[in-house]
């Protein structure tokens, strides 16, 4: 009786396990009779292959991208001039028609032009007047205001006169003295003209508001009648650069920008 019962309950093991039966086919070995059906769970891993492609640079820092330097306005900055910005002060150039040029610095004051040109007495006493010299020089004052003048001659000795046409003044400018009262005139939005005539004093004039830092380009041709000797650009230091009579000056001013992207202030 046992042996029939272990026959049986063998029989039916071959069954479920996944034996087929004569009509099925040959049965087939069951290496897992107890795992039930293989079902992967909704949260777990599938072979799935995914066809996207995303547009990121690979060398973009996890912070955002550092836009200064590209030459191009971006959000956020003042300025932008591409291998151009540049912390060190860029110069003013002077140039001749003649051909020559030269780097050039503002004279700098805290006081303003009008005050260190300091008419008294229809003369200059800025300290700098030399007899038959005519000087010309950009100004730049505490508060960062770019001024360009024009002076002849001494208080007190010399006689002559000289005619002066400006060009290329940056819109906006303003005439803040004429010495003497308009022999130094604004012609036009850009432009100037001066027309002067002395005895025994200076003559001469302030022309200010000049946008800075900016590209500008002023060009000042001074025709000398009577009573100049030497025409003289006068540097930060005071010292005297020559200039050739009889030829046109001009005074360019360039853009400026930081490293950073930020506009520094005039003359740095």
């Amino acid at each position: 009786m046992l042996g029939l019962r272990a026959i049986l309950l063998s029989s039916l093991s071959l069954v479920a396990c996944g034996a087929r039966t004569e009509l099925e086919g040959p049965s087939e070995v069951c290496t897992d009779c107890d795992a039930g059906v293989d079902v992967v769970p909704a949260d777990g891993p599938r072979d799935v292959t995914l066809d996207v492609t995303l547009d990121v640079p690979v060398d973009v820092p996890i912070d955002g991208p550092n836009l200064c330097g590209n030459g191009v306005l971006d959000p956020g900055e003042q300025c932008d001039l591409g291998s151009s910005n540049s912390d060190t002060p860029i110069p003013f150039l002077v140039s001749q028609s003649g051909g020559s040029s030269f780097d050039v610095v503002p004279l700098e004051r805290a006081e303003s032009a009008v005050a260190f040109y300091d008419y008294i007495g229809a003369s200059s006493h800025d300290g700098l007047e030399v007899l038959d010299e005519s000087r010309l020089f950009l100004y730049l004052d505490g508060s960062s205001h770019l001024s360009l003048i024009l002076n002849h001659n001494i208080f007190g000795q010399g006689t002559g006169s000289a005619r002066a046409s400006i060009v290329g003044l940056p819109p906006g400018f303003s005439l803040d003295l004429s010495d003497d009262a308009g022999e130094l005139v604004a012609t036009g939005a850009t432009t100037a003209s001066g027309n002067w005539h002395w005895t025994d004093n200076t003559d001469g004039g302030v022309l200010g508001s000049l946008t800075c830092p900016a590209a500008w380009s002023i060009t000042t041709s001074l025709t000398f009648v009577q009573g100049i000797s030497s025409w003289v650009w006068v540097n930060a230091d005071t010292s005297r650069t020559s200039l050739t009579m009889g030829e046109s000056a001009t005074i360019q001013s360039f853009d400026r920008c930081r490293t950073d992207c930020t506009i520094p202030p005039c003359g740095q």
